[in-house]
């Protein structure tokens, strides 16, 4: 691939986080990609951005299949998968909360959406959510379904408990505003979104 992952892609050019619509024209693809695997009865389990790729004619592409598992037993689709993949301490930043829990729920293709979640806020911010913590610290976290607070804050102000929904406001939240709601830096966070022939431009 011409220009590599969008991991270093990050490394390389971006290490504050991408533009918009790259961002957009990343996810695009990864969704398109997702959706014809989960049509096909398959749950990806490993959306990270070192496996998404970015070809020179400007084709994304997702790889990383080796922790696909179907969901197709005796020709008939499962509701659920109890399956644990592999390669899971390497991907623990990315894995879904109903994933980890391996309950008698199990889970599914949402897992995926969760996954990517986390891969839209390492695109735009550089950083992957929960690099910073210890596995047993970010597996308690994500079980629990705490929000993961801005760099730098222990707890949240009195009362922001339920308003602060972040998976996405690790980098880039300076300050907590009037009525609770976490305020963008705007330096760092301004819209870049042009239309461009090139998105990544």
């Amino acid at each position: 691939m011409a220009y590599g992952s969008a991991d270093t892609l990050l490394r390389t050019y971006f290490p504050d986080g991408m533009s918009e619509s790259l961002i957009a024209y990343l996810l695009y693809g990864v969704l398109k990609a997702l959706e014809y695997l989960h049509r096909m009865g398959y749950v990806h389990r490993g959306v990270k951005a070192s496996h998404i790729l970015l070809s020179g004619e400007g084709r994304v592409y997702l790889s990383g299949l080796h922790s696909v598992y179907s969901m197709m037993r005796e020709g008939k689709r499962m509701r659920a998968v109890f399956d644990m993949p592999h390669h899971s301490p390497a991907l623990l930043p990315w894995l879904s909360p109903e994933l980890l829990r391996q309950d008698l729920h199990g889970y599914g293709v949402k897992s995926d959406i969760y996954s990517l979640g986390i891969v839209a806020c390492e695109l735009v911010s550089g950083r992957v959510p929960f690099q910073d913590m210890a596995p047993t610290q970010m597996l308690l976290q994500k079980l629990r379904w705490l929000p993961l607070l801005p760099a730098g804050r222990r707890s949240l102000p009195a009362g922001g408990a339920g308003r602060a929904e972040g998976v996405a406001v690790r980098s880039g939240f300076r300050h907590w505003g009037e009525r609770g709601h976490w305020k963008p830096d705007a330096q760092r966070h301004r819209s870049t979104y042009r239309p461009t022939s090139e998105p990544w431009t």
